[in-house]
């Protein structure tokens, strides 16, 4: 696949080339550098699609920086500033993280933005996105464990 993955980022490239300021573009741009191991070319990109307000860029850029892929410096306030922006906008992945990791403590030492109430949006959120069944199964038991947890804080 690997000509696919140099004919993919040529096409992004030169789209990009066109419009450089088309969120998606440079999102998509991003992820195909990103998916040939190319991080330091991939993250310029997704960033620019982040902070131009793209969800999945959030999303997505918020768990290559959690996992810490590529060598990226991982970094939980820039990982729990990304999703809470992608969850406000909608983004299933990011309004089921985001519960998940607060649960666990990881934006201990964040200036944590969604409070329990706006965590527990997110959670009732995803519960009407959620479609197949092993996405209902997770949205319970992440409604289950932060039940818990709020009753321990």
């Amino acid at each position: 696949s690997g000509m696919n993955k140099a004919a993919a980022q040529a096409a992004c490239e030169a789209a990009v080339a066109k419009d450089p300021n088309n969120r998606r573009l440079r999102y998509q741009l991003g992820r195909a550098y990103f998916y040939d191991g190319k991080f330091d070319k991939a993250l310029p990109h997704l960033e620019f699609a982040a902070s131009a307000g793209g969800q999945q860029a959030q999303f997505v850029l918020g768990y290559i920086i959690d996992g810490g892929q590529g060598g990226v410096k991982k970094d939980p306030c820039k990982v729990e500033d990304l999703w809470v922006k992608s969850a406000r906008q909608g983004r299933f992945a990011a309004q089921t993280s985001y519960p998940h990791h607060v649960v666990r403590g990881m934006f201990k030492g964040c200036r944590q933005q969604a409070d329990n109430a706006e965590v527990q949006v997110f959670l009732d959120a995803a519960k009407k996105q959620a479609g197949d069944y092993y996405q209902k199964l997770l949205v319970s038991m992440l409604m289950e464990e932060f039940a818990t947890y709020k009753t321990k804080k």
